[in-house]
């Protein structure tokens, strides 16, 4: 399965027909930025998924990343701003966010499993915490 198919099917899942928060608001083109906030410490992951998530559905988004996948990111940090119509990266955001929250969580996890097998014999060479199609 491509990241576009997996993206697609998540899509479908999620705004199966309109959106009733946004189609519903008077203002239907509203240009601004958005940031990408860290909730907590993480190992960022899955920066492509969400990227593709964001312009699945609006294509002129512009996307900054302030880290990229690997790296450390310390709670309250900006991880990225998101530059276009506010109201379609507001339909993108959840599926955008579910792709990334997971694989950060999956990374940020084993990350702190290695940590704690430094110093020791023990390697980690492989995890299972990933979802079916999320491989």
């Amino acid at each position: 399965v491509t990241p576009e198919a997996l993206i697609a099917e998540a899509f479908k899942e999620d705004l199966p027909g309109l959106d009733l928060t946004t189609d519903n608001l008077e203002t239907k083109d509203i240009k601004g930025y958005a940031f990408l906030v860290a909730k907590s410490d993480l190992k960022l992951s899955g920066t492509l998924f969400f990227e593709k998530s964001i312009h699945h559905i609006y294509r002129q988004s512009q996307i900054r990343w302030f880290f990229k996948d690997g790296d450390t990111v310390l709670k309250q940090q900006k991880i990225a701003s998101i530059q276009g119509n506010l109201l379609e990266i507001l339909k993108a955001e959840r599926v955008a966010l579910n792709f990334l929250g997971h694989l950060s969580g999956v990374a940020t996890l084993t990350y702190r499993y290695v940590s704690a097998c430094e110093g020791s014999p023990l390697k980690i060479l492989d995890t299972r915490k990933t979802l079916p199609l999320y491989r």
